[in-house]
């Protein structure tokens, strides 16, 4: 399954064409290639049969880096330890007045207009907690996430998830790739022969695909 999200990648010209997944704007359940089945809400879908060994991959999008920023984008796969990858959840979250900073929407180009008319975060929480589950949460600064989920939760007065369920995948590639000069994401695409240039870095579903193909290898490199 992750030769399939390198096709998406436009990584493995050997595969047969597949559909790539795509851009939403409300709360999403998407089948990954080959078998995509039309897009649907999370409650209306049948709950998966989970084999052991399920990671939620993570990634978000935010208006900044402040304690009053917001999230505006919200993705997130399901990896199993064989690789394989069966479903995404992927939204767009309006933040409720709060603009992005012109720091951080020249990184995710996301913009105003496209955050008008989609879900607050109140209105997606339940969703992603049912597909999240009660799994390990693997994101790229896992610290960052956490914090942002954190005040989302803070605001709505419930209780957030434990920061104990998240493992950080740059402190992995730290700990085991430490000859490296930088442990960014797109960095460590291109040290796993990953061509990005045909994606759009720092939106949140792109990135989580990057990420389960960078965790994978880093993994490897770790049983090394």
């Amino acid at each position: 399954m992750l030769r399939l999200i390198k096709k998406f990648l436009g990584l493995a010209p050997d595969l047969p064409a597949v559909e790539a997944v795509q851009f939403v704007s409300t709360p999403t359940e998407t089948r990954i290639p080959p078998q995509i089945e039309p897009v649907r809400p999370p409650s209306m879908a049948p709950p998966p049969a989970e084999p052991p060994g399920r990671k939620i991959i993570l990634d978000l999008e935010t208006t900044g880096v402040a304690k009053d920023d917001r999230i505006i984008e919200v993705a997130a796969l399901e990896l199993f330890e064989d690789g394989r990858i069966e479903r995404a959840f992927h939204t767009l979250v309006n933040p409720e007045g709060k603009e992005s900073n012109r720091f951080a929407q020249r990184k995710h180009q996301i913009t105003p207009e496209m955050l008008q008319g989609q879900p607050t975060f109140r209105d997606i929480v339940d969703a992603l907690l049912e597909f999240i589950g009660d799994d390990e949460i693997i994101a790229h600064s896992a610290d960052f996430e956490f914090r942002f989920l954190r005040q989302e939760f803070d605001r709505l007065a419930r209780p957030p998830l434990p920061k104990s369920r998240f493992a950080c995948s740059l402190e992995l590639a730290r700990e085991v790739l430490p000859e490296q000069a930088s442990h960014k994401l797109e960095h460590l695409a291109g040290y796993f022969d990953l061509d990005t240039t045909k994606v759009q870095l720092h939106r949140a579903l792109a990135d989580c695909m990057v990420l389960a193909v960078v965790y994978d290898g880093l993994l490897k490199e770790q049983d090394r």
